[in-house]
Order: C-alpha cells, then sequence, then structure tokens
C-alpha cells in the first residue's frame, strides 16, 4: 500500500455577527474568524484519512508546506 494522494481544504469559520473569540478559546484575542485547514491522504488501495493541520493564521503556510514539502516526499506514483 503506497499513499497516492494528498489533497487539502481549507476551511474558515465566522463567528457570529459582532462577537468575537476569546484569546483562551482561539489563539488570539478579537479574532472574527478560525481558518483552518483539512488534509485527506488517499492510498493506492482506496483507503482514506483526514487530518487537520490548525494553526489560526498560518493556512498559507500550511498550504504550502503540504504542496511543496510533505506531498513531493510522500505521494509515490
Amino acid at each position: 500500500m503506497i499513499i497516492a494522494k494528498i489533497e487539502r481544504f481549507p476551511l474558515r469559520i465566522l463567528f457570529k455577527p459582532d462577537t468575537r473569540a476569546a484569546a483562551s478559546a482561539w489563539g488570539g484575542k478579537g479574532l472574527t474568524v478560525a481558518d483552518s485547514l483539512f488534509v485527506r491522504v488517499s492510498t493506492d488501495q482506496g483507503l482514506e484519512g483526514w487530518g487537520e493541520a490548525f494553526g489560526f493564521r498560518t493556512v498559507r503556510s500550511e498550504k504550502l508546506a503540504v504542496d511543496e514539502l510533505i506531498a513531493p516526499l510522500s505521494v509515490q506514483e
């Protein structure tokens, strides 16, 4: 079994209008949104697994790391 594909799905969760996150809940005081990145890993035998890369305001860096570092080292064609 080998890793055949790694896909990423950015997610933005908007907080209710006129509310902001508490610093203890989301790691940043006064955030109006929470960003996250979900990652799906698929094998050549059809198995799939999901993970989450969560870093508050680092989704761009997370996408770059998956695309440029993790996927090229993990996916076998």
